[in-house]
């Protein structure tokens, strides 16, 4: 019986014993964490028909929508944004063109930047768009406070109906880097 309890007592004391052995707690304070947080912006679905006028049967060529956005309102995003990358997808469904503009925009509705898309009729399009630490972008981005969307449509010959879309979408993916100090 001895001698079973035996490696039983040496598995206890080998244990205690790696576990205290040289450990380093310094190396808490060189940690870097690297998380991204993905923050939906804007999204909006039209018909052409909501391009119609429907008193006079004319076409609307702007349409815009906007949202305000806080997300840069603290210290981390003056301290530990590391890059941002804007992500667009326009899918048009339309036998129309379209341009559309993408406003950052302060507090005071000044314009800070203007990210602009030629959308080609019946066509998707996929667009992601870099702002990096210390550049006059990526500065625009942090000070951003209202987006505006301003759809414009490109006219034409061809008529509209009820079965055609237009649909937007962005996202903003957002890359930290939070480190220990």
């Amino acid at each position: 019986m001895k001698l079973k309890i035996i490696p039983f007592y040496i598995l206890i004391i080998s244990l205690f014993n790696s576990c205290i052995g040289d450990v380093d707690f310094d190396q808490s304070k060189d940690i870097m964490i690297s998380p991204v947080a993905k923050v939906a912006v804007l999204q909006f679905n039209v018909k052409q028909t909501d391009f119609i006028n429907s008193d006079t049967g004319e076409e609307i060529p702007v349409r815009l929508d906007f949202t305000d956005i806080n997300i840069f309102n603290n210290s981390i995003a003056e301290n530990d944004i590391d890059h941002a990358i804007f992500k667009f997808e326009i899918d048009n469904n339309f036998n129309k063109k379209f341009i559309v503009n993408y406003y950052l925009m302060d507090n005071e509705n000044t314009i800070l930047e203007i990210i602009p898309f030629n959308v080609d009729e019946n066509s998707s399009l996929v667009k992601n768009i870099e702002f990096i630490r210390g550049t006059t972008s990526y500065d625009n981005l942090i000070k951003t406070k209202r987006i505006n969307v301003v759809v414009n449509l490109v006219p034409n010959a061809n008529t509209m109906d009820n079965t055609m879309f237009l649909h937007f979408k962005s996202a903003l993916d957002i890359y930290l880097n939070i480190d220990n100090e």
